[in-house]
């Protein structure tokens, strides 16, 4: 009986240190914007490589933005901006709409992007009062096209 006990408070330790230690999917946790992005296009030169990022961001704010923008930073400690989509005419409350903008960043950027770290991408909100607000986007990698077999 003791053992049994024993047994399954282990089990519900595990549990619980599983459950907070398991980073939040964005089924899980969705901020204000979602984007899958594909980097296509790659070309290296030097120390920079010219490429094409597609992203597909929808939008979860429950309001419609007009008149925003999509802006690509550098991942080092102190973000700088690399360049920007352009506008966004108009993106529903819970729509979605495909970017794509040609980029050009450090070599050193792309090898990290190719090993697992994801670009990193604010939206840029338009406020009434004619200021602006950025807002994270959550990013995820595209799924890879099926490829067909014969």
């Amino acid at each position: 009986m003791h053992f049994r006990a024993l047994r399954l408070s282990i089990a519900l330790v595990v549990l619980t240190l599983t459950l907070y230690s398991t980073p939040k999917s964005t089924a899980q946790y969705r901020g204000k914007f979602f984007g899958s992005y594909q980097i296509s296009n790659v070309e290296e030169s030097g120390d920079q490589v010219q490429l094409t990022i597609k992203v597909i961001l929808q939008n979860y704010s429950g309001q419609e933005v007009q008149g925003g923008g999509v802006v690509l930073y550098d991942t080092a400690p102190v973000h700088s901006a690399l360049g920007a989509f352009s506008g966004i005419n108009s993106l529903p409350a819970n729509g979605k709409v495909a970017l794509t903008q040609e980029f050009t960043v450090s070599k050193t950027l792309y090898a990290a992007w190719k090993q697992g770290e994801k670009p990193v991408m604010e939206m840029l909100l338009p406020s009434p009062d004619g200021s602006s607000r950025l807002e994270r986007i959550d990013l995820a990698p595209a799924p890879s096209p099926a490829v067909p077999t014969e």
